[in-house]
């Protein structure tokens, strides 16, 4: 997530971190002002609580610095004292999360799938309307807003995934997003939450498909019937993704009027398709220096440990384009790219350039194979 990125989680209407306090970071030397100025700027994005700030950074003992001493040093309280060990912390721990931030990024691949799904969010921001996703579970929905989430710099977007029917649930869960805990009635949470959205404020709604009550049901589902009336009051731009199964209950439910109302106003849509194209499939692979998935038999060496403590190789015969085909359509696209990752990091381990045979002999480990090898 780059430092530009103003996805935000906000308490009320302040950052967690006041740059404008931080006039003593003059004081420091370069590498050292630029890790401190990385770790507010990140915690200003990420962090929903002060008491999180107890949560980052480990002293030489290897407990963590206090929520109250980390906010202190911000506040340049500290300034006067022994800040070495402070700032090394900080400095290990930048390390660490621009090498985080690296594999996040090198994920971004630009398929065409990935496009349809930016496309909406940006019509949707640039035109303060609702817009939709559809597709079926799997193809790469979740991935795909996030992603924008992540390559989005010029708006400020708040997410929020459905997990049921209840109003309630998915209100807290709202306001969970902007860092504010709240049990108050229904109706003062809208109001709340009313007042902290806007026309610059991009919503994503997520899994949207779970917002529909499991029994039949006579009027509007509350879920939804709150995010026309959040859109109506404030001309938020409002992006709602769900499966195939929740379009079609949009079309034919009960409520199919109520629907109609929404998707009558010309809103931007993305009808994706029920499998990922081939071609969004070899831009995976190009983006990790693999050709397309050859649709040939691959045999690799593998070596397993069985329950008796012995070691033994046997010979595993896999299609790489069969392999792809069935881990995209049966486990998803979040877990296709978790195994080119171990595959590219299995190569990077043994000195080689990645292949296919590592591809099948990451899946081979993540099917609790014990170890492999070509």
């Amino acid at each position: 997530m780059s430092e530009a990125n103003s996805l935000v989680p906000i308490m009320g209407s302040e950052l967690l971190v006041n740059k404008t306090q931080m006039t003593w970071l003059d004081r420091l030397a370069n590498a050292d002002r630029e890790n401190v100025r990385f770790l507010a700027d990140w915690c200003n994005r990420n962090l929903k609580t002060t008491a999180e700030l107890g949560t980052l950074l480990r002293q030489s003992n290897g407990t963590f610095y206090s929520p109250d001493s980390v906010r202190k040093f911000f506040r340049g309280a500290r300034v006067n004292e022994n800040m070495g060990p402070i700032l090394q912390s900080i400095a290990d721990w930048v390390k660490l999360e621009r090498e985080r931030e690296g594999q996040a990024t090198h994920d971004h691949v630009d398929t065409r799938t990935n496009k349809r799904i930016h496309q909406v969010c940006r019509k949707a921001l640039r035109r303060s309307e609702m817009g939709f996703v559809f597709g079926d579970a799997r193809i790469g929905k979740t991935w795909g807003l996030k992603n924008f989430m992540k390559t989005e710099s010029s708006a400020r977007v708040v997410y929020v995934e459905v997990t049921g029917a209840s109003l309630g649930s998915f209100l807290r869960e709202l306001l969970e997003a902007f860092g504010v805990k709240r049990t108050g009635s229904f109706a003062a949470m809208e109001q709340e939450l009313i007042a902290r959205f806007d026309k610059n404020t991009l919503l994503i709604v997520d899994e949207a498909q779970n917002g529909f009550p499991a029994k039949s049901y006579r009027t509007a589902p509350p879920v939804f019937r709150f995010l026309k009336t959040l859109w109506n009051k404030t001309q938020c731009p409002i992006v709602i993704s769900m499966t195939d199964e929740g379009l079609q209950e949009m079309l034919n439910g009960p409520q199919k009027k109520f629907f109609e109302q929404i998707l009558g106003r010309k809103c931007a849509q993305a009808k994706l398709p029920r499998k990922l194209p081939d071609d969004d499939l070899d831009r995976f692979a190009a983006h990790y220096g693999l050709p397309p998935a050859p649709d040939r038999p691959s045999k690799i060496k593998v070596e397993t440990m069985g329950d008796d403590g012995e070691l033994r190789t046997s010979v595993l015969t896999e299609n790489p384009y069969a392999l792809q085909s069935m881990i995209n359509s049966t486990e998803g696209l979040a877990i296709w790219i978790c195994l080119l990752r171990d595959a590219n990091d299995l190569a990077k381990d043994q000195g080689k350039r990645i292949t296919w045979g590592a591809v099948i002999r990451a899946h081979a480990a993540m099917t609790n194979e014990e170890r492999t090898f070509e």
